[in-house]
């Protein structure tokens, strides 16, 4: 053999070889990496799931207190039928994959759940509650164990905690539109205000202080009177819904700090809205659902909005409501505002008591609280 060929063959071999433990070692550490993915994408799906159980127990807790038939509650007792084991609590438990005998369960736990009411300093019992529901994902090597007890074997273990609680909502005085200051309201020329008929004593217009109402040629205005003072008037969010703004606001199925166009076009017949600030709706964003309207700030309805709202409305500031428009139930406007001013058809506002008494029975029925902790166990 040309002694060149050896030579060949040894610089070959001598690039080859390292050549090959690189790729050696690189698939060895690409395997690594893969193993090591997947175990952490296993845990944070077991930990998603196990968050996903705790938050669906405390929804079924909440529908649970929302169909007692004593409200508010007193105790917490769930029964067999609600619950796979009612000594501890709400206990349902699902396959999560059923191949690799992965189970979930939640537990509302019964010795956690608290009536707060009195912690929050108000009065009585049953209003304010503390859920704890805690989410579990294992492998059920023996269904004759408890979840918790060998050899079952806990993947992941959260416990949600949050509060659920009552709006004790007290509407003001029976009138379709209730406010501070008289003279601070002005009922334009395409203004329709009803109260109730003669001898009902519901009045178009109540007020606390200051002088009447101002009535434009034009505007009509019914009542059992028209409009009349009544100095006991309590127009606080605390007084009509039992809470400060904060707590309400952390209540609210909507919330928007962007005014109308925070909001989705259509809304729920039955929901608790809460905006931060002045709102405007329009003909191309308007006011459309049922419920509870809080506006911390000035409302508007623009001319032509066309908007439609049935239930109560609470006004922080000023109302400016332009034609076409409807509400149905009765508006809280601390701070006064026109109705009817221009446009075209009525601004209308109509009472009506079996619509204010959905609210205290549909918004006021027991809610959750949009914020939550979460423990790992």
């Amino acid at each position: 053999m040309h002694p060149n060929a050896k030579n060949k063959r040894g610089i070959a071999a001598g690039i080859v070889l390292p050549l090959l433990m690189v790729l050696f070692l690189s698939v060895g550490f690409l395997t690594y990496l893969i193993i090591t993915s997947s175990r952490s994408t296993s845990r944070y799906l077991h930990k998603e799931r196990a968050v996903d159980l705790a938050q669906a127990g405390t929804q079924d807790a909440l529908f649970w207190f929302r169909r007692q038939t004593l409200l508010p509650v007193g105790e917490f007792e769930p029964t067999s039928a609600e619950s796979e084991d009612p000594s501890r609590g709400i206990m349902r438990s699902v396959t999560v994959d059923e191949r690799n005998l992965v189970k979930g369960i939640y537990i509302v736990e019964k010795d956690l759940t608290e009536d707060l009411t009195e912690k929050r300093g108000e009065i009585g019992s049953g209003w304010i509650w503390k859920i704890s529901s805690r989410g579990v994902v294992y492998i059920e090597n023996d269904s004759t164990y408890d979840f918790d007890e060998p050899p079952n074997d806990i993947l992941e273990d959260v416990r949600v905690t949050t509060e659920i609680r009552m709006l004790n909502i007290n509407p003001a005085v029976e009138a379709a539109v209730v406010l501070d200051k008289g003279r601070d309201l002005t009922c334009e020329s395409r203004c329709m205000l009803i109260g109730g008929n003669a001898g009902t004593g519901i009045t178009g217009i109540c007020y606390k202080r200051y002088g009447n109402p101002i009535i434009r040629s034009g505007a009509d205005v019914r009542g059992d009177p028209r409009y009349k003072s009544f100095s006991e008037l309590k127009l606080t969010c605390r007084d009509i819904f039992g809470m400060e703004e904060t707590s309400l606001r952390n209540l609210a199925d909507y919330i928007s700090d962007e005014g109308a166009e925070g909001l989705p076009l259509q809304l729920p017949d039955f929901a608790l809205i809460y905006i931060q600030g002045d709102c405007e709706f329009t003909a191309s964003h308007p006011l459309n659902g049922g419920g509870v309207l809080f506006v911390d700030g000035d409302l508007t309805f623009a001319t032509g909005s066309n908007s439609n709202f049935v239930g109560m409305i609470y006004v922080t500031g000023r109302i400016d409501l332009r034609p076409p428009s409807w509400v149905e139930g009765q508006i809280v406007t601390v701070g006064g505002g026109e109705i009817g001013t221009g446009g075209y058809d009525k601004s209308t506002v109509l009472y009506n008591s079996d619509v204010l008494n959905l609210v205290v029975q549909l918004i006021g029925n027991y809610r959750m609280k949009r914020t939550y902790s979460l423990e790992t166990l």
